[in-house]
């Protein structure tokens, strides 16, 4: 029986896993201009993980910045829309934005090493995997472990989600750290141990150093805070703060709030505000005409959030889309496809597999053999 149970149990992540190879498989094979937008899977912020992770390598910044020049050229869909004079300039905006973003390029030097400016995908390559991974881990344990495949493999059927997972952005690797998170508050929600909250610390300050995440990290602080778990909140809010302060210091605040110079801060504030509806309406029209997936699942998980609103689980959902959102917001530029939204999905999957709703739907499927 036992070792009937270990192959059942193994027969899900074999699966995920053959998802996930056909999904990384069928990015590598199909991708460039898609309606003009681009499904390449070297974007224009890449360029400069790719420099970084050539300096870690010990390139210097003139031959590390022809290498990316010349790679780009031959690789990415739109060369021509890259912008060099921005790329070869460490006063702008893009390179302030990224300056302390580390993580990811650290990662990616063994696989830079080995396969050349190729292996800046396999970091987001692999964080797609462990993303499914969480799902099915989850839907597992919740006793739907068909369910969990199938959201899985709806999943991998998302242009947005591969779009964003198969490229060399650090925006994979947050949703991993994001999912580690997810499955840590997961397991800990009665009660933080000394050893999960030294998990929590790490997790936070990998994902502070990967890309900015602060909005996120302080909500959820301050969720653990007001249900009395003090300790996961103090470390949330604490290491998010102390291990974003650099890029606050430095953050180009007046490319993103402008005032008029025939008006003022608050006419400036209502501008910002207006766009920040506008960029998030866009994100909604996105999923409407690119990605119908992915929206019924959002929709799902919001149904679930609200349906189950007093569980731990859906305030974490409920607060992750606050933060993201007002990062998306920060960001104010229209049409990047929920790649900032990302962080989202692992508690979206969480609220849906911890809901009745799961548990009905898996009941109503052929029955397995499978056993806690």
């Amino acid at each position: 029986m036992r070792i009937r149970l270990v192959n059942r149990v193994s027969l899900y992540y074999i699966v995920v896993v053959a998802i996930w190879l056909i999904c990384v498989a069928s990015r590598l094979k199909f991708n460039g201009l898609v309606y003009s937008l681009d499904f390449g899977l070297f974007q224009p912020d890449g360029m400069y993980y790719s420099f970084k992770t050539l300096n870690f390598l010990g390139w210097s910044d003139k031959s590390a910045f022809t290498e990316v020049i010349n790679w780009y050229q031959a690789n990415a869909a739109k060369f021509q829309s890259v912008n060099l004079t921005s790329f070869n300039d460490p006063t702008s905006t893009t390179w302030l934005v990224t300056r302390f973003r580390f993580i990811y390029p650290i990662l990616s030097i063994p696989f830079v090493y080995l396969f050349g400016l190729s292996g800046m995908l396999v970091i987001p390559i692999l964080s797609l995997l462990c993303f499914f991974l969480f799902v099915q881990k989850v839907a597992i344990e919740s006793k739907a472990p068909t369910l969990g495949t199938i959201l899985i493999f709806l999943l991998g059927t998302s242009p947005t989600l591969l779009r964003w997972t198969t490229v060399n952005y650090s925006d994979a690797l947050v949703l991993a750290l994001f999912s580690l998170f997810a499955y840590l508050a997961y397991i800990s929600l009665e009660s933080w141990a000394i050893g999960n909250l030294t998990l929590l610390a790490m997790i936070v300050f990998l994902a502070s150093f990967t890309r900015q995440t602060l909005p996120i990290w302080v909500l959820i602080g301050a969720y653990f805070l007001y249900t009395k778990k003090r300790s996961a909140g103090f470390v949330t809010i604490l290491t998010s703060i102390s291990c974003s302060v650099p890029s606050l210091l430095t953050f180009p605040y007046d490319q993103f709030l402008n005032s008029k110079q025939d008006g003022n801060l608050m006419e400036s504030l209502l501008k910002s505000f207006g766009n920040a509806l506008y960029v998030n309406a866009i994100e909604i029209a996105q999923l409407v005409v690119l990605d119908r997936t992915l929206l019924i699942i959002m929709v799902i998980a919001l149904y679930c959030a609200l349906k189950f609103r007093h569980e731990a689980y859906s305030h974490l959902f409920l607060l992750s889309t606050f933060g993201a959102i007002s990062i998306n917001s920060l960001v104010g530029v229209a049409g990047v496809n929920f790649r900032y939204l990302l962080p989202i999905l692992p508690f979206a999957t969480l609220v849906i597999l911890r809901s009745n709703f799961a548990t009905t739907i898996e009941e109503s499927l052929p029955k397995s053999n499978f056993k806690k």
